[in-house]
């Protein structure tokens, strides 16, 4: 680094001294004589250039946070339609069946188109009781039966048969063996009906035990 002398410092303090008097001669500061870098012409930046200059940079980060959120919008929008409705697969009858354990609801003879209530459940003054009967449907198509006298056993066994619309009920022990029609099965209800002759019928129902 180069040292300044005594001398040669007044200068940067704003005078030049004088030979006779010693005292210091007013002159104009160098830097006040010369532009600097930046004032040069074409870089000296006014009040109103910076003015305009931030702007247009608040805009330039604006317009990229606009587009930033629209291709977000966009993407998202694309993958909520490309995903795959979920659907709940329909339960079969055979599923339905031996979800539960089906006690009786309902028991009508109908001759000729003439309907008699032989049982509902919870009634009074039914023709016959059906209360104590019992009837689970094992996936093995075994079933396991309680009957209206409260007698118990596992020895029966079931078959749909007709796409489902026809029900085998068979005891082997006993040599029985009936196909019943027309059933239907639901979470909530099943039923079918033991035709004994063309025009009569019973129609039973149940309902899942409690």
């Amino acid at each position: 680094m180069v040292r300044l002398s005594k001398k040669a410092a007044p200068f940067f303090l704003g005078g030049i001294p004088c030979g006779k008097c010693k005292s210091f001669v007013k002159a104009t500061p160098f830097f006040k004589s010369y532009p600097t870098v930046l004032s040069a012409k074409g870089v000296l930046l006014s009040n109103n250039n910076i003015s305009t200059l931030t702007s247009k940079l608040k805009m330039m980060k604006l317009t990229k946070l606009i587009l930033a959120a629209a291709i977000s919008i966009v993407s998202l929008t694309s993958c909520q339609k490309e995903a795959p409705a979920v659907t709940t697969p329909t339960p079969s009858k055979k599923q339905l069946l031996t979800a539960k354990v089906w006690i009786v609801d309902e028991v009508k003879e109908t001759q000729n188109g003439t309907s008699v209530t032989l049982y509902k459940k919870g009634a009074a003054n039914n023709t016959d009781d059906f209360s104590l009967v019992r009837n689970q449907y094992k996936n093995d198509g075994s079933i396991v039966w309680r009957d209206e006298f409260g007698d118990e056993g596992n020895d029966g066994q079931w078959e749909l048969l007709n796409n489902d619309t026809q029900l085998k009920l068979s005891w082997p022990v006993a040599n029985l063996s009936v196909t019943v029609h027309d059933v239907e099965v639901t979470a909530n209800s099943f039923s079918y009906k033991l035709i004994a002759a063309p025009g009569i019928y019973t129609t039973w129902k149940f309902i899942p035990q409690p």
